[in-house]
């Protein structure tokens, strides 16, 4: 299929982002949540996994502040693109001229400070 694991994540940025906006739109401001309490996070987790949510709050909110540009996940660097046409991520040199992907998201969950997610959302909607 021509579906990749990366334009489903282009798609789950920009729903986030849109929803984060829908929200601001409600009253809230870049960075706080609707009420101006809390910055907000938008998290990503695969359908088929558990989470402590309570250790991912304190790790996210203890440890990371302040949210800005926060990224909470694993980090792919220097991914070497799979030429084997029988592989599951195969990518055609037509597809993909490159021999290492560009450093991405990737894992069973992660999760984006809203000013973050935004500025990924607003790029990936204009094609950059």
């Amino acid at each position: 299929s021509e579906y990749s694991v990366g334009a489903h994540v282009k798609d789950v940025l920009l729903w986030g982002a849109k929803q984060m906006r829908a929200v601001q739109g409600e009253g809230g401001v870049g960075g706080q949540s609707v009420c101006g309490l809390v910055p907000r996070v938008f998290m990503k987790v695969d359908d088929d996994s558990l989470l402590s949510v309570g250790d991912v709050v304190r790790d996210i909110f203890e440890t990371q502040q302040p949210l800005l540009g926060m990224y909470w996940g694993h980090l792919l660097v220097m991914a070497k693109v799979e030429r084997d046409p029988t592989h599951k991520y195969y990518a055609s040199k037509e597809r993909f001229v490159g021999r290492f992907y560009a450093p991405h998201m990737r894992g069973m969950a992660y999760a984006l400070s809203e000013d973050l997610l935004c500025a990924l959302g607003a790029g990936l909607k204009h094609g950059r």
